[in-house]
Parts: C-alpha cells; sequence; structure tokens
C-alpha cells in the first residue's frame, strides 16, 4: 500500500504536488519490485545498471537515463497497458493533468528536464528569470553566467547548492552529456562542498532590485507523478522585500 501524499503547506500556500493526479511513477515500480520479491540490489543486477541509478529512480532524486529506465521496465517484467502509461517519452513536454494543473497555476512556476534545462515556465516568471524564456540550463546559468551573480544577492550560497545538485544528477545518470559537458566547463575549485543539499527544495533566492530593497523568492522542488525525468520548480515571493546585507567580495577578503 502506497502511503498518502501530505499536502506542503508552502508559504502560507497550500500545494498537493503532482501525486494528486495518480499514483507516482516511483512507486508503482517499488511495488512492483516488492511484488516479484526483488532486494534493490537484485533488481538492479537483474536490469544490468549501477544500483545508484535505481536508488536514484526510486528516490525520485535524479533521472538514471531512458536506456536505464526501460532496462528496469523490463526487468520487472511490465508489459502491456501498464507498460504504455510507464512509458517515458524524453524531451517531450508534460501532458495531462499535471500540466493543465501548472497551466491554470498562478505562482511563478518552471519545469526542469533531467538536466535542469527549462522547458516550460509561467509568463510571470521570465521577467525575473530570462533563462526560462530560451529554455536555458538552471545549473549552468547559476554556475557559468555572471548574469545570475548581479541578480542574486546569495549567488554564491545558491552555487554551492547547484554543483552538489549536479554531482547528485551525474550519480544517477553518469553519461548524460549535458551534465557532463557543464562539469567539464568547471573548474576543480567547483567542486561539491561536503554535506551540501542535493536540491533546491526550501532555499530563498534573493533577488537585487533598483529600489535598494530585495525581493526572496522561497523555492519549492518535485518530481511530477508521471514523468521521473521532470522536475517541477515552484517559487513563492514574500509580500515584503527586505534589505539584505550585499555578499562581502572574495577578492576584498
Amino acid at each position: 500500500m502506497v502511503a498518502e501524499r501530505p499536502v506542503r503547506d508552502f508559504g502560507g500556500i497550500k500545494v498537493l504536488s503532482a501525486y494528486m493526479f495518480s499514483m507516482v511513477t516511483k512507486d508503482i515500480l517499488i511495488a512492483r519490485r516488492h511484488s516479484v520479491g526483488l532486494s534493490q540490489q537484485q533488481l538492479a543486477q537483474q536490469a544490468g545498471i549501477a544500483p545508484e541509478r535505481l536508488e536514484a529512480l526510486e528516490a525520485g532524486t535524479g533521472w538514471p537515463g531512458a536506456e536505464a529506465y526501460t532496462a528496469v521496465l523490463d526487468a520487472l517484467g511490465i508489459e502491456g497497458p501498464e507498460r504504455e502509461r510507464l512509458e517515458v517519452q524524453t524531451g517531450a513536454p508534460l501532458s495531462g493533468d499535471e500540466r493543465a494543473f501548472f497551466l491554470a497555476s498562478t505562482s511563478l512556476w518552471a519545469i526542469a528536464d533531467h538536466s535542469w534545462r527549462i522547458t516550460e515556465g509561467s509568463p510571470a516568471l521570465t521577467e525575473q528569470l530570462p533563462l526560462a524564456t530560451d529554455r536555458s540550463s538552471l545549473l549552468a546559468w547559476l554556475l557559468l553566467d555572471s548574469d545570475a551573480e548581479r541578480r542574486l544577492v546569495n549567488h554564491r550560497d545558491l552555487t554551492v547548492i547547484a554543483r552538489a545538485v549536479l554531482q547528485a544528477g551525474l550519480r544517477a545518470n553518469p553519461d548524460d552529456p549535458a551534465l557532463t559537458e557543464l562539469r567539464e566547463q568547471l573548474d576543480q575549485d567547483h567542486s561539491p562542498a561536503p554535506g551540501a543539499p542535493t536540491s533546491f527544495d526550501g532555499t530563498e533566492w534573493i533577488w537585487r532590485t533598483g529600489a535598494g530593497l530585495h525581493t526572496v523568492w522561497r523555492c519549492l522542488n518535485m518530481r511530477t507523478g508521471q514523468r521521473p525525468d521532470l522536475t517541477v520548480i515552484f517559487f513563492m515571493p514574500d509580500d515584503t522585500p527586505v534589505a539584505a546585507p550585499e555578499p562581502v567580495d572574495a577578492s576584498e577578503e
């Protein structure tokens, strides 16, 4: 039996994630694995994939890649209509009730693919986050683009998390070309900090404004229910701008 998913109270807005639409893909796979009497290690071995890939898939923390995902479905003997429901067409946009829910939302939201490339976002998001318009990578923007440093007061803190998120993505799928290319563009000094969060969930994004005050967005991340290769990002702005201290320039320390 799959545990009931809680409603998340986020900045005063109750968000019941994409779990509201159907039993989550990862939970279907876990239930099927249990029903055939396989441990996680045994299933990974039968599927011919690294245990880390299956672990990320079942935990909802990463996308192991289309080939690995297909191998898991094969190893579990999932066929027919159930197989059709679970098939993932990477590169295709989110569809159905889940997409309708986000399109109807008045919140600031974006959908990112397995490499953290923004594939779609609410119109209100693009003014503050231009990469939502040109479908760029959120990780690449934070780690490589000076525009991010110019816009974000706490850019340094977010890059620490971005490096850990990149490492987690590569742990789930070391063959991901976009994530591999991004890692190769980074200096060794950009290695993840020990113990850094591997998700942007719950982080604050503090934006510079022309008025001198700063706008704070609180971030919520969740995997979509039916597309384990996609992540939904919600940004919840605080009603009152705050005067946040400017970060110290490392060259002046």
